[in-house]
């Protein structure tokens, strides 16, 4: 199995779907307030590791991938590795009921 990684074909698929319903779970409580946004984190990579799993992707290289980028937990993933850096992962509500997420600068 291969490790997933921020240039993988398949990225984007594991990061909306961390930060979507099965995973994180990124939402505004009041819709249009960033200032609501809230979601789920056990500060461990269980959901990460169960989305991987169902990739088929190899856990622990991609887990020691995204702690060597800062992604410590699973909302860190969102915020820390690839193209998200600077960004705050924030779904609009068609994303949020798709399960996708999309960037918007902090």
């Amino acid at each position: 199995m291969k490790k997933m990684t921020a240039i993988d074909s398949r990225w984007d698929e594991f990061r909306n779907r961390l930060g979507g319903p099965e995973g994180c779970n990124f939402r505004e409580e009041t819709p249009g307030d960033l200032d609501s946004m809230t979601w789920r984190c056990d500060h461990d990579h269980r959901r990460a590791k169960k989305i991987l799993l169902d990739m088929g992707y190899d856990i622990d290289t991609s887990i020691q991938y995204f702690n060597d980028l800062g992604g410590f937990c699973d909302c860190e993933i969102l915020f820390n590795v690839g193209e998200c850096g600077p960004y705050h992962w924030v779904p609009t509500k068609e994303e949020a009921q798709m399960g996708r997420v999309k960037s918007q600068s902090k």
